[in-house]
């Protein structure tokens, strides 16, 4: 199977390399069938890694919600893979699926991410609302990131953008004043 998705790699056939993947992960996956694997790929990590690789040849060819699934079943597999939750919240945005990066950014806050981690989480949850016309959501996602990270500058940038937008010229001022101080 491996030497098919590289073929299918060296040829252009992105359809040789998906199906290449998705059966190397169902066998890693199926541990009765994996007879013959070595042990060492038949680790979750490494089927996350098939899957990850499946996703990018699902996203080449158009296919979102096809890469999004397996994205979720990546994390599924390895859910506190940093790398696994960055290309499921990117690859959502660039899909348009911003209700599906938010949930991968909420999943994400919910494991336990504190600190400038969690304040980057928040404002991807704020930008998947600000997408979907949710101001007063964003706002207060965006509260939430300040709380994690006061000296966040993407978070205060972007808040100062959605009250502007919100109308909101007192709590505005009163956020002129906490960044000067």
């Amino acid at each position: 199977l491996a030497r098919v998705g590289l073929l299918g790699q060296r040829s252009g056939e992105r359809a040789w390399t998906k199906q290449a993947l998705l059966g190397q992960t169902r066998l890693l996956l199926d541990a009765e069938r994996a007879h013959g694997v070595p042990r060492y790929l038949q680790s979750p990590a490494h089927a996350s890694e098939l899957l990850l690789r499946l996703a990018r040849e699902h996203f080449a060819a158009g296919e979102a919600d096809l890469a999004l699934g397996s994205l979720e079943r990546a994390l599924e597999l390895e859910a506190s893979n940093p790398v696994l939750v960055h290309a499921a919240l990117a690859g959502a945005v660039a899909a348009g699926r911003f209700e599906a990066a938010e949930a991968f950014a909420a999943r994400e806050l919910a494991s336990g991410s504190v600190g400038a981690d969690a304040a980057a989480l928040w404002v991807d949850i704020a930008q998947a609302r600000l997408a979907r016309g949710l101001a007063a959501g964003a706002a207060t996602a965006l509260e939430s990131a300040l709380a994690q990270d006061r000296d966040c500058l993407v978070a205060q940038a972007l808040e100062l953008d959605v009250l502007a937008e919100l109308g909101a010229a007192g709590v505005l001022g009163q956020v002129y004043e906490r960044i000067a101080t």
